[in-house]
């Protein structure tokens, strides 16, 4: 039986998908493992892992609509508590939406801009 052409690209994606899910399993193993044995300090690595999770807010951020971004922006800000990295990605994405018109992220805005009271 001889595969479509479609058929073909899809098995050819799933399989790439796959590498990278074992990929990313083996990193984190890794990771894990070295952690425990002290070979890695958490400390050292912790920016680079608040950095990885920023770029995941953004990344679902791309995929959401106004209120979406808006929501995933002040978790970031909330999540400021344990790195700047945080609130520095949290304001950036308030600021643009503020500059699309989204009235509640101009809102915070505002209140960012004024500072704590």
């Amino acid at each position: 039986m001889a595969l479509t052409r479609a058929r073909k690209n899809f098995r050819i994606a799933l399989g790439v998908l796959l590498m990278m899910s074992m990929a990313f399993f083996g990193t984190a193993a890794y990771v894990y493992v070295s952690v425990k044995q002290k070979r890695i300090d958490v400390l050292e690595i912790a920016p680079a892992l608040f950095h990885i999770d920023v770029y995941q807010h953004q990344a679902q951020a791309y995929f959401s609509d106004q209120d979406g971004q808006y929501k995933i922006a002040a978790e970031l800000l909330r999540k400021g508590f344990f790195s700047p990295i945080y609130s520095n990605a949290g304001k950036i994405m308030v600021r643009d939406l503020a500059d699309q018109g989204h009235t509640p992220a101009q809102e915070l805005v505002l209140t960012l801009s004024q500072g704590p009271q």
